[in-house]
């Protein structure tokens, strides 16, 4: 895929924390957006992530990954939020 044709937008972010995810509500909830979220997305009118986002998403909050992927760097120009994912969740558990 053209990466030249990313939206000009920011992506909508949940949070959760580690705790709460111990509630069946709020890991009921995550599955759901995780589930639902790609179709969903684009009804509303917005710009649904690529898939392999969301799967990358999911996995962080099954290993209970924790803090923001942009690193207090922001986005970064050429580099998709599918890419950033990626890079967070191996740099997190990875050996240090």
């Amino acid at each position: 895929r053209n990466r030249s044709d990313q939206p000009s937008a920011r992506p909508i972010l949940i949070y959760a924390s580690t705790r709460s995810l111990e509630r069946p509500e709020v890991a009921a909830f995550i599955g759901f957006y995780f589930e639902k979220a790609p179709s969903l997305v684009g009804q509303l009118g917005y710009v649904p992530l690529p898939q392999k986002a969301y799967d990358l998403g999911r996995e962080r909050v099954d290993k209970r990954l924790t803090g923001s992927i942009f690193g207090g760097k922001g986005s970064q120009v050429g580099v998709s939020i599918d890419q950033l994912l990626e890079r967070e969740n191996a740099e997190a558990t990875s050996p240090k």
